[in-house]
């Protein structure tokens, strides 16, 4: 099929979108309820993947071969509920991975835990040296956000690395694991945010991906020729048979 869209390309150079379909980089489509953080776990994809990630309102374009990404990720941030089982059923079990995005309240069982904050998050000297201040403090971090967010500082911090970033990267620089500098800080805060493990699941699903990809380059052959004149359709036609 690849050999022979290319073959149709060089010589119709209008199929070249078709083509990049087709090999290009991996193309994700984030959808969850509102307020899941899906913006936030697009950026973190763009931040450690090669691939192309964009959020969906709903999963209503599940099958339309023009809007229906390679993979599909369902973002939840506590347990199932109907309306989640009512978009999760519009999506391709074969071609969606679900995950709870926060990993310091979320079980394994409920979706593969990933933090897109931790993904997402850049650690800036500021924010290197309020984790050390609070790792220099002998009273744990309090639980109500408000008693924790006595200032500006600790507002952001809490805000863009949550009480469990907080509370991870503070303890590697009490225990000496880490020097407390930023790149450091945010480097492990981006191999513990689960990013990998979600990148692990998209090549263990590569064989559906590249099936999933046959599949809608046949519906767009499909398409252009139905509406082309008859040298392309015929070209067309000539490499839906193979």
């Amino acid at each position: 099929m690849i050999d022979a869209v290319e073959g149709l390309i060089r010589r119709w150079p209008a199929l070249a979108p078709m083509h990049r379909r087709l090999i290009g980089p991996l193309d994700i489509g984030v959808v969850g309820s509102t307020g899941s953080g899906r913006a936030t776990l697009c950026r973190a994809l763009h931040n450690s993947t090669s691939c192309s990630a964009v959020v969906f309102d709903a999963a209503s374009d599940a099958g339309n071969p023009q809007t229906d990404p390679d993979m599909w990720v369902y973002v939840l941030v506590g347990g199932f509920r109907a309306g989640d089982r009512e978009q999760l059923a519009l999506l391709p079990a074969d071609r969606t991975v679900v995950v709870a995005n926060k990993v310091d309240v979320m079980s394994a069982t409920r979706g593969l835990p990933v933090s897109a904050l931790w993904g997402s998050v850049t650690v800036t000297s500021d924010d290197a040296a309020l984790i050390g201040e609070i790792a220099a403090l002998d009273t744990p971090i309090p639980r109500r956000s408000a008693e924790f967010a006595t200032d500006d500082r600790r507002t952001g911090l809490l805000r863009r690395m949550d009480r469990a970033g907080i509370i991870a990267c503070a303890a590697e620089v009490t225990a000496g694991r880490l020097a407390g500098k930023p790149d450091e800080l945010q480097r492990f805060l981006r191999r513990r945010s689960g990013l990998s493990e979600l990148g692990a699941e998209f090549v263990r699903r590569r064989g559906r991906i590249e099936d999933f990809r046959r599949r809608r380059a046949t519906a767009d052959l499909d398409l252009v020729a139905a509406t082309s004149p008859g040298r392309l359709r015929d070209a067309i036609e000539s490499v839906l048979v193979r």
